[in-house]
């Protein structure tokens, strides 16, 4: 957090097993970050959703501060 209470936060994705990674926008200056955006992965097929796992890190910027969660793509295909 900066000096004011602030947080530069932005989430990282990572398609697991690989090194295929997207990045959110950096929101600034916030305590309640909320992302509105649409990241896709392509060329990948049904039997790849299978075999993959979606990791996300939110990133608090300026800090080491980070919450991780990691689920088997097949989930997330599931649920949204």
């Amino acid at each position: 957090m900066d000096s004011n209470g602030l947080a530069d936060p932005y989430v990282k994705l990572h398609l697991l097993p690989g090194s295929n990674k997207l990045r959110t926008k950096t929101l600034r200056n916030t305590r309640n970050p909320a992302w509105n955006e649409e990241l896709t992965y392509h060329g990948l097929t049904e039997e790849d959703m299978q075999r993959k796992t979606l990791r996300w890190v939110i990133h608090f910027a300026h800090t080491r501060t980070t919450h991780e969660q990691q689920l088997p793509s097949a989930f997330l295909e599931r649920h949204l």
